[in-house]
């Protein structure tokens, strides 16, 4: 069974049907969107809620779930626990890249250029890198944490689908 998000509510859900519509671009578009749809039981929300319950119900309870990398590795201890094993971490070829925005919005320090300039500074410095690679992100330059080796770099990465292209794909999921 396949596990995915809900793409009316999430960001990977979206990605995700992009991918499958992506790749049967061949067949009628509605089709292929019509038939993620049907594939999918009780899509969760969230990315880490999907991945949650995929640990905690084992194997056999869904076969592939498309989640973010970096949720697939920083969860990887919780499955070795919780199951007595892990779970193996496949990329689709091609694949989108995600690219996260940093700044300060609020808060503490009220949104100031200098505090959202200080906080990219962290983020890209080698101290920060290095806490983001542990979280399972792939670091400024593109490499991947070293828990995905050669597997994560193989994959051609994309941009992701431009904002027509998502809003195109979620009316024909609504109306399918």
């Amino acid at each position: 069974m396949l596990q995915a998000t809900d793409p009316l509510r999430s960001n990977s859900g979206q990605l995700a049907l992009a991918l499958w519509a992506r790749a049967h671009s061949g067949a009628a578009e509605g089709e292929a969107v019509s038939l993620w749809k049907r594939s999918l039981y009780q899509p969760p929300r969230s990315t880490d809620i999907l991945l949650r319950e995929f640990i905690a119900a084992g194997p056999n309870d869904g076969d592939l779930a498309f989640v973010y990398e970096s949720n697939a590795l920083i969860r990887e201890p919780e499955a070795t626990r919780q199951q007595g094993q892990t779970y193996r971490i496949l990329y689709p070829d091609p694949t989108y890249e995600t690219v996260l925005a940093a700044g300060v919005l609020s808060g503490e320090a009220r949104g100031r250029r200098q505090d959202a300039e200080r906080l990219i500074a962290l983020l890209l410095a080698s101290e920060g890198q290095e806490l983001l690679q542990r979280s399972g992100f792939r670091s400024a330059a593109g490499r991947p944490p070293a828990a995905v080796g050669a597997a994560g770099e193989a994959a051609e990465l994309l941009p992701p689908p431009s904002r027509p292209q998502l809003d195109a794909l979620l009316r024909l999921y609504r109306s399918s």
